[in-house]
C-alpha cells in the first residue's frame, strides 16, 4: 500500500505542477491517481478485514499475492503512471509464490523509486532474467545525473532485506552511462524453487 501512496502523492504532484501548461497530461495523471486509489483502499479493507478483532470471521476475500507472472501488469501500471518503461523478461518464473513475490516487490520499488525521483527520464529498462537456481533483476532509468549524491533511502534498505532472504545482493547507484541502475541477484535451492 505504501507504494501505491507513493505512486499517487508522485502523480498528483506532477499533474498540479503541470496543469496549466499541460492540461490533458494532468487530468490523465489525475484519473490514474483516481485508479490507483480505489486499488489501494480495496487492499485496505481487505487488510483491516484480515485483522478484525472483534470476533467475527472476516468476510472479506483475500486476493491472491502479485508475483512474477504480473510483472508485465506492473509494468502497464507505471507506463499509464507516465514512467516510460520496458519490460524484458528471459528464462522460466520460479514456481515458489514467496520468489515470485519479493521479485515484484523489488521491481515495484525500484520503479516507485524510478517515478518519484529520475526527473527527465526518457525510459527505464526492467531487465529479469531467470535461471534453475537464481534470478537477476536489473532496473536502470536513462535521468540525468541530479546535482549531490543522495543516501539510499528506505526503499533500497527495503529491497537489501529481500535480497538477503535469498542470499543475495544488491548494487544500487549512477549508472557508468548515466541514469541509476539497481542489480539484484536472488539465489535459492532446486528443492525451494
Amino acid at each position: 500500500m505504501a507504494h501505491s501512496v507513493s505512486v499517487m502523492v508522485a502523480l498528483s504532484e506532477g499533474a498540479r505542477a503541470s496543469a496549466a501548461e499541460r492540461p490533458t497530461e494532468s487530468m490523465a495523471a489525475m484519473a490514474q491517481v483516481a485508479e490507483t486509489g480505489r486499488h489501494t483502499l480495496g487492499e485496505l479493507r481487505r487488510l483491516l478485514g484480515a485483522v478484525r478483532t472483534d470476533g467475527e470471521t472476516p468476510t472479506l476475500e483475500h486476493a491472491p499475492q502479485p508475483g512474477a507472472l504480473q510483472l508485465t501488469d506492473l509494468a502497464a501500471q507505471f507506463r499509464r503512471a507516465g514512467l516510460p518503461v520496458r519490460l524484458d523478461l528471459a528464462g522460466s518464473a520460479s514456481a515458489d509464490p514467496a520468489v515470485g513475490l519479493t521479485v515484484y516487490r523489488i521491481v515495484q520499488e525500484s520503479l516507485t523509486n524510478a517515478l518519484r525521483h529520475a526527473r527527465g527520464v526518457t525510459q527505464v529498462t526492467v531487465g529479469v532474467t531467470w535461471s534453475a537456481e537464481s534470478v537477476t533483476i536489473v532496473v536502470q532509468d536513462d535521468a540525468p545525473a541530479a546535482p549531490g549524491a543522495q543516501p539510499p533511502g528506505r526503499g533500497i534498505l527495503g529491497i537489501r532485506e529481500r535480497a538477503a532472504l535469498y542470499a543475495g545482493s544488491v548494487e544500487a547507484g549512477p549508472a557508468a552511462g548515466g541514469g541509476w541502475r539497481v542489480l539484484v541477484r536472488l539465489f535459492w535451492t532446486k528443492e525451494r524453487a
